[in-house]
């Protein structure tokens, strides 16, 4: 009972499909809002700090350490001279 004896308001259905719609789409946009986030978080540990790190943490990063022909070949052999 609401206070003053008035009783309480009950959704339409159509105001409950509005409400579950816009928890769905709340839903996706903080999913989508996120993804970055988790993105660069596994980027890093997969980089900096995964078994074999690219540069040592607090080291300015080279190119010539991250990707060179010698890197490539290692990783992935011919298949990028074919390109």
């Amino acid at each position: 009972m609401v206070a003053g004896g008035a009783t309480p308001l009950k959704p339409t259905p159509e105001q409950i499909q509005q409400m579950e719609a816009y928890g769905d789409s709340l839903a996706t946009q903080t999913a989508i809002y996120a993804a970055p986030a988790v993105a660069m978080y596994l980027l890093r540990q997969s980089v900096c700090f995964g078994e074999k790190p690219k540069a040592p943490a607090g080291e300015i990063w080279r190119q010539k350490d991250i990707s060179n022909p010698t890197i490539a070949d290692r990783k992935y052999g011919n298949s990028l001279r074919s390109l």
